[in-house]
């Protein structure tokens, strides 16, 4: 039964979501969010409040020295939830736009729970750049043997090429990006997991519990009945 209390995203602030989705760090202040939206300082004044209420962006207060004096200032990031929904806002314009990833991200529903997976780790590196998709899968493939079909088996791997190609802190966020995608993605809700491959176990599970067996558990069923003949 739907909420009917539930929080509503205004234009608004859909706006200022995808500003932040696209800055560095998913951090901007005040001034950046003013220019790259386009909103009145009256407007951003409003609209920080709720959106921090909701749990979507968060405040850092940072020094910053200038003329040998130290100036506060105000910094809002996007929390892990903020860029989940970010990136759902995201790939709902493209839908709408009807864009050819728009298609391959939504189409028909996947059909068993590798395909999902990879779509998450697509969307995830999609938002860091348009060829970074090919560039990892090619090096998962290539260079450390692992089909892109088989990445729930070897998260670990993946995390590798993260780390040879982007370095060691890049790696964090694109795994905190795909690790927010995948749990959006299977609803797991309050999912706690802090690495990619215990996020992937559950989600594995979710996914058996809605109905879908996993291959293992396929394999076992078959075994059993096998027995029973």
């Amino acid at each position: 039964m739907s909420n009917a209390n539930a929080p509503i995203l205004t234009p608004i602030q859909v706006k200022i979501l995808l500003a932040m989705l696209e800055a560095k760090d998913h951090t901007l202040n005040s001034e950046a969010i003013l220019r790259d939206t386009g909103i009145a300082l009256s407007t951003w004044s409003a609209e920080q409040g709720k959106l921090v209420e909701m749990g979507i962006i968060e405040k850092h207060l940072i020094r910053v020295l200038t003329n040998d004096s130290i100036s506060k200032r105000m910094n809002y990031k996007l929390t892990d939830g903020g860029v989940a929904i970010a990136l759902n806002l995201r790939n709902i314009s493209k839908i709408l736009s009807g864009t050819k990833s728009a298609s391959r991200i939504v189409g028909k529903p996947a059909e068993d729970f590798e395909e999902r997976i990879q779509e998450c780790v697509e969307i995830g590196l999609e938002s860091f750049g348009a060829n970074l998709v090919t560039l990892v899968k090619t090096a998962l493939e290539c260079e450390h043997g692992v089909p892109w079909s088989r990445i729930p088996e070897n998260p670990d791997k993946l995390l590798a090429v993260f780390r040879e190609l982007f370095g060691e802190e890049a790696s964090k966020k694109l795994e905190t990006v795909i690790s927010a995608n995948i749990i959006s993605r299977f609803a797991l809700g309050s999912a706690q997991a802090k690495d990619l491959s215990s996020i992937i176990s559950s989600a594995r599970k979710s996914f058996s519990a809605d109905g879908e067996d996993s291959p293992e558990e396929n394999q076992e069923k078959l075994g059993v009945r096998g027995s029973r003949n």
